[in-house]
């Protein structure tokens, strides 16, 4: 199994196992055919060998087998009140997870005839890298021939995870050593107005977005290349600086989450999503011209050591941190680009996937949408710790925040 599967699976042992789902709904513009939408998740799941795999008898090893009949329910006639309460069921149902598959399919067809789409996974098969990789070739009719023992495969990556960082301290561990220094990852960086920064979490998690119109998204992709930094490395820093004057802190570590690939595994559907700790200093008052500049250097450092598992991080870095303590400590920060309506057969599906459901650490998580004409930022909370309007306040200050690249001074071009 990948790092993060044997993490999820020690915590379940301590706490007990709960749902942990990666899911996806998506209202159906035309008509989506049941046959052929069962033809199309069979060979999605040849395809893919994780979307056979389930734990063996002992939980300690994923088995796969040859052939798995994909679980998919079809209901009709429904109101749009049962159909949002099927998805919601699904998406927080727990799976028995030493029998597969692990994920399942919902067609949901209302009394007015529109039909509904849900896909909901275990997240120890599925991280949502997967899902881009899933609902592409669910598109495409999965054509590829499957190989459970090629080189992209959900094995052959477990495998070569273990090989780079299962033996030894491997030289990457000296840059996490030297770059967390003197962090107190257990102790939670949070805003002020968190309700209660050391509670229990509710286990339920709840959203707030704010858009950009078409002015303000050209405006800060302009102001971001003036300043020599991506779209998503000033967002970062946006994020680093709204916690800094939320929190009262100026050293501040936060999560950015990773799609963990590398080739020849770039379209392995597993769980191998990877979280990268990032961590700014920076002074009092805060200077976002300074800090656009760190952010960009310290990414640029990192970049190298990306590759090493989260959780051997913690293991070999945080010596102090233990497994029973699993609060929020730091913020969780990623970014995801808006696609095209999928199509399936003659049908489009419209929506954005949603990883919705239940999570045990969802206390602030930020998401930036970036797309050629969408730039959005959404926020998943635990609604225990944070109340919506705050989160809403947050947001809007987040925004402002990322706007106001816009009003810097630009940098003079560099002579050759």
């Amino acid at each position: 199994m990948s790092y993060a599967q044997s993490a999820r699976l020690a915590r379940d042992r301590i706490h007990g196992p709960v749902p942990f789902n990666v899911n996806a709904s998506f209202d159906v513009d035309g008509h989506l055919d049941e046959e052929w939408l069962r033809r199309a998740l069979t060979r999605l799941t040849r395809a893919h060998p994780a979307l056979r795999g389930h734990l063996t008898p002992d939980g300690t090893a994923m088995l796969v087998p040859d052939e798995v009949e994909p679980d998919l329910l079809v209901r009709t006639g429904l109101t749009a009140d049962q159909v949002q309460a099927e998805i919601t069921a699904e998406a927080d149902r727990f799976r028995d997870r030493r029998q597969g598959p692990l994920w399942s399919g919902q067609l949901l067809t209302r009394h007015d005839g529109h039909q509904v789409l849900t896909l909901a996974f275990d997240h120890l098969v599925m991280d949502a890298s997967s899902l881009d990789i899933v609902l592409t070739d669910l598109a495409a009719g999965a054509s590829r021939a499957p190989d459970p023992d090629g080189p992209d495969s959900y094995g052959a990556f477990a495998a070569d995870q273990h090989a780079r960082y299962g033996t030894g301290d491997p030289p990457s561990l000296g840059y996490w050593r030297q770059h967390l220094a003197g962090t107190a990852l257990n102790r939670p960086v949070v805003p002020k107005f968190c309700l209660d920064p050391t509670g229990p979490l509710s286990g339920r998690r709840t959203s707030a977005r704010i858009e950009f119109d078409d002015h303000e998204r050209r405006s800060v992709v302009s102001a971001a290349a003036s300043q020599r930094v991506t779209v998503f490395l000033a967002y970062l820093a946006a994020v680093a600086a709204v916690l800094a004057e939320s929190s009262g802190e100026r050293d501040v570590t936060f999560r950015v989450l990773t799609h963990g690939r590398r080739p020849p595994f770039t379209r392995t559907v597993g769980w191998f999503a990877n979280m990268v700790l990032v961590r700014l200093r920076f002074a009092d008052p805060l200077d976002l011209v300074s800090l656009l500049a760190e952010v960009r250097e310290t990414w640029s450092r990192q970049l190298p050591h990306q590759g090493v598992p989260y959780p051997l991080v913690l293991r070999r870095v945080e010596p102090d941190r233990t497994i029973s303590d699993h609060r929020p400590s730091v913020v969780t920060v990623n970014a995801y680009t808006p696609g095209p309506p999928v199509r399936l057969g003659s049908a489009r599906l419209t929506g954005r996937p949603d990883q919705g459901g239940l999570a045990e650490e969802a206390g602030l998580h930020f998401m930036l949408g970036h797309g050629a004409d969408v730039l959005t930022i959404e926020c998943w909370h635990d609604p225990v710790r944070y109340a919506l309007a705050d989160v809403a306040e947050l947001l809007t200050a987040l925004k402002q925040r990322l706007l106001s690249v816009a009003d810097l001074p630009r940098p003079g071009r560099r002579r050759v």
